[in-house]
Parts: structure tokens; C-alpha cells; sequence
């Protein structure tokens, strides 16, 4: 399906930002480690690459409404992108405080919520409403090839040159998504809104004031504690000393695996979604969620790990773009950005949790522990799907026609 130049900008603008995200999120702790800084330092750069989703998520949101998708898109990828260029230079020169990787980091968290963010509420913009399921579909295998799949390995083959090499070419790649953002234009007018709500807590109202969006986030928030869960100590369990006694290169497989049950549902998405309700792919994402951590707590190998870690990815990426086009329909259009980051600050918000209740349990109780309270708790969010799917409805929530 053709849907136009101003959302193949936005594709290729999705691809390059997202390709330079997985490069830079790779790169800076190796940088930190190589200017010297101790190994708590280290550890702190991928905490501040990661707490401007629950610092910032609802600001980032309301500046997105309030600026336009488009604009916010070219300024935190421009800003970004100079920043990164200026710190290869300060790597060439070799001029590196940790501070300056420091800012970096938090430049990289900031950016990815009003980016992201910008993704979303931009969809509508650039498409016929008939198109957004495609559109969403393709947003996701982009974000999930470049991400996960490209920027890793494009990171660690530019690390084994110089680290300038892959702190540089993550800025460019940020510059490069600007040529994307200049071909985003609007495909039709905005609808009219008499008296919009130009309040930063509006996102978070309207979310907690529609039953079907309020179910849904709690409900990915609850789904997103297990994964919190089963993330902070699955290499416990894949990697030797660990009950599967696997090294690093098939951990990462194991990794990859997952990668690819992703990609796959994007792509499938736009035929299932055709064919089967909303209701069915939402709830098949609880039973993923079931399946990725009973797998370990039942004691499975590492094929039946690797088959239920691609069946809970791939459940993962249809909910995902399940609830992108639910909210692009339920939600007014200048309301899209909080609306977003108000669902995203409490499904994401959940994840450290995850794996702080993790980290308590594996030491009391050991691994079985940790997988068997997961296990409980995707259980429960499994019938507590079917309560709100039976109270609300959730045929046709997403437009889809």
C-alpha cells in the first residue's frame, strides 16, 4: 500500500533516528568505561539515558502538542545530532569528562521521549485514517530493525574502528532523519476543536477518564512488570554459571530471537488485523506475556525459551500497534502527545519497578521465585483483560474499517 511522501518522510526519518538511537545507546557506557570513569559511573549513564520517561514523559508530551510533531522532530534530532558531533570531537582531541558523556546520555532520554512521542501523534497527519494501521505496522518493524536488529551490531563494528567513529556516526544519523522531517506535510486539515484543553495534565485526564485507554494502560503496566521482571534476570538464567550454562553469543541470539518475533508481527499485522478483532490481538498479548515467563519458571530449555521469548515479543509488537491506533482514534488529535506519553510514563513506569522487585526476590528466593510471582502476575493480567474487554467493549476501538 502506497501512502505517500509525507509519510515515507516520516519513515525514513523513523529509521535514521531510531538506527542512531541504537548506535548511541550501545556506545556511551563503552565510552564511559574507556575515559577511566569507575564502574558506579558507568552503571549511572544508562540510568540517565532511561529517566526522562518518568521525569519528562508528560511535559514531553504537551510540547509536542503545543509545538507540532514536525517541528519537535526536527529540533530534538538537529540538537541531538550536533551534540553527539561535537562530542567526537572532544573524543579526537581526547578532551572527555565524564560529565560530558553525562550530558550526553541525558540529551539521548530527553530526545527519545519528544521524538517518540512526535512519531505517534504525526501518523494522523500523514495519512488517510482508513491507513493508519498500515502506517503504525510499518512505524513499528522500522523502529525494530533499526533499534534492535542494526544498531548494536552497526555500533559494535564502528567501536572495533574508534569510539569516535561511533559516537559520530550516531550524531549524522540524527542529522540524517532532518532530510526525512522536511518531507513530512499534512495530508489534511486538523479537525476543528472548539475549546481544546491546552493543560500539561490533560493527556493524563482524558486517558484516566476513558474506561477503555485507562484498562489498557493499567492492564500494559501490570504486562510490563513481568517483563520488567523477566529482563533484570533472564541472563541468570541463559548464561553459565545459570541453569542453561549458554554463553554470551547464544544469550544474544536468544536476543535476536526475540528481535525477530517482533519484526515479524509488524509485518503481519496490517493481514491479521484484517481477519481477526482487536479484542483477540490485545488478548494474545496477555497470553505472550503468560508464556515468556512460565516458560523458565517450568525449568525449559533454552529452543523452548527461544520459542516463547519470539511468541511474547511478537504478542508484544501487536499490542503496541493495537493501542497506537486505538489511541489515534479515541483520542482528539491535539490531544495525541500527552495522551501518549501519559500511557507511556505509566506502562514504561513500571518496568524499573519490575526489576527492582526482581533484584529482592532472586536474592531471597532464588530464580524459581522470581519466574513463579511473574508467572502469578501475567495470570492475573490475563483475566483481568477478559473483565475489561467484557465491561468495555473493544470491537472497533481502533477505526479500523
Amino acid at each position: 500500500m502506497k501512502l505517500g511522501r509525507s509519510f515515507n518522510g516520516l519513515w525514513f526519518a523513523t529509521g535514521a533516528a531510531n538506527l542512531g538511537d541504537g548506535v548511541v545507546l550501545f556506545a556511551l557506557p563503552l565510552l564511559a568505561l574507556a575515559s577511566g570513569a569507575p564502574d558506579g559511573l558507568v552503571a549511572v549513564v544508562t540510568l540517565l539515558a532511561t529517566l526522562a520517561w518518568p521525569i519528562f514523559g508528560i511535559h514531553g508530551g504537551w510540547l509536542v502538542d503545543k509545538v507540532s510533531a514536525r517541528r519537535v522532530l526536527f529540533w530534538a534530532n538537529l540538537i541531538r545530532g550536533l551534540y553527539l558531533v561535537c562530542l567526537a570531537i572532544a573524543v579526537l582531541m581526547g578532551a572527555l569528562p565524564f560529565w560530558v558523556i553525562a550530558v550526553a546520555a541525558v540529551l539521548y532520554g530527553v530526545a527519545e521521549v519528544l521524538v517518540d512521542t512526535s512519531l505517534v501523534s504525526a501518523v494522523p497527519s500523514t495519512v488517510q485514517p482508513s491507513q493508519r494501521g498500515v502506517a503504525n505496522s510499518r512505524i513499528e518493524a522500522t523502529i525494530t530493525v533499526s533499534n534492535e536488529f542494526a544498531g548494536a551490531p552497526l555500533a559494535g563494528a564502528l567501536m572495533s574502528i574508534g569510539h569516535v567513529f561511533a559516537v559520530a556516526g550516531g550524531g549524522l544519523l540524527y542529522l540524517l532523519a532532518l532530510v526525512g522531517v522536511g518531507f513530512v506535510r499534512r495530508v489534511s486539515e486538523p479537525p476543528h476543536v472548539d475549546d481544546p484543553d491546552h493543560r500539561i495534565r490533560a493527556g493524563m485526564s482524558f486517558v484516566w477518564g476513558n474506561p477503555v485507554l485507562r484498562g489498557l494502560s493499567l492492564l500494559n503496566g501490570g504486562m510490563n512488570l513481568v517483563w520488567g521482571m523477566f529482563t533484570a534476570v533472564i541472563v541468570l538464567y541463559v548464561v553459565a554459571p545459570g541453569p542453561l550454562g549458554q554463553n554470551a553469543f547464544t544469550y544474544g541470539l536468544l536476543a535476536t530471537g526475540m528481535a525477530l518475533g517482533g519484526l515479524t508481527a509488524s509485518l503481519l499485522y496490517g493481514v491479521l488485523r484484517a481477519r481477526v478483532s482487536v479484542t483477540i490481538l490485545l488478548f494474545v498479548d496477555t497470553l505472550g506475556t503468560l508464556v515468556l515467563v512460565l516458560a523458565p519458571a517450568l525449568g525449559g530449555n533454552y529452543w523452548v525459551l527461544m520459542a516463547s521469548g519470539f511468541t511474547a515479543a511478537a504478542a508484544s509488537s501487536i499490542w503496541r500497534i493495537s493501542m497506537s491506533g486505538i489511541r489515534q482514534h479515541l483520542v482528539p488529535e491535539y490531544l495525541l502527545g500527552r495522551a501518549y506519553s501519559a500511557s507511556r510514563v505509566i506502562s514504561w513506569g513500571a518496568l524499573p519497578v519490575g526489576a527492582g522487585l526482581a533484584a529482592v526476590l532472586v536474592e531471597v528466593g532464588g530464580l524459581p521465585t522470581v519466574f513463579w510471582v511473574a508467572t502469578g502476575i501475567a495470570a492475573v493480567a490475563v483475566v483481568a483483560f477478559v473483565g475489561v474487554a467484557l465491561r468495555h467493549p473493544l470491537a472497533n476501538s481502533d477505526g479500523f474499517n
